[in-house]
């Protein structure tokens, strides 16, 4: 099963779990229910976006939620077992370098965002969610609710997320950094 099937049956087993209907679901989290309905069937895949607003419902990052869909629980995470996923709206990839688990907080990231790119969070998965993040190449501008950064190849910035929050990448070649993640 492909990583889309996965994430789609893992979205449904999610809503189940939580005891909600698709109604309460998109009444919860602003995504149609039509749009829930074919997310959850693989039809069509979830913007980030989306993602985090489905992780804000749930109390859950989105890397937890990525790497629940994918397996779970191993202890030697191979390059070729570390998930990759590409937002279908703007092209912002991520590779889930240490997985999410039972009894630790930090997960590791490997961020690309394509030229052009913006991809924008009305709120984070967990509200006081822990970010380190790290250039490794390219421009990224990085809005923090009303907090304006723009950061180079190189730059770190640490911050806990609470409310809004904004990556764009003004360049004309691809930005990549890393990013650690810590649940509050």
């Amino acid at each position: 099963m492909n990583t889309e099937k996965r994430l789609a049956a893992y979205l449904l087993k999610l809503r189940q779990q939580h005891k909600m209907s698709l109604d309460t679901l998109a009444t919860n989290s602003g995504i149609s229910k039509a749009t829930l309905s074919r997310m959850e069937n693989a039809s069509t895949s979830p913007t980030a976006s989306q993602l985090n607003s489905l992780c804000n419902i749930y109390g859950i990052t989105l890397s937890q939620l990525m790497y629940d869909a994918e397996s779970g629980g191993i202890s030697l995470f191979r390059a070729a077992q570390m998930p990759e996923w590409t937002d279908p709206q703007s092209g912002y990839q991520r590779r889930l370098l240490s997985p999410p688990a039972n009894g630790f907080n930090i997960e590791l990231l490997e961020i690309k965002l394509p030229a052009g790119a913006l991809v924008q969070f009305a709120k984070p998965p967990l509200p006081g969610l822990e970010q380190h993040l790290v250039m490794q190449q390219g421009c990224l501008q990085l809005t923090l609710d009303t907090q304006h950064f723009e950061l180079h190849s190189g730059d770190a910035i640490r911050f806990k997320l609470f409310g809004t929050s904004q990556f764009h990448n003004p360049g004309k070649h691809t930005a990549q950094y890393l990013l650690a993640v810590g649940n509050p």
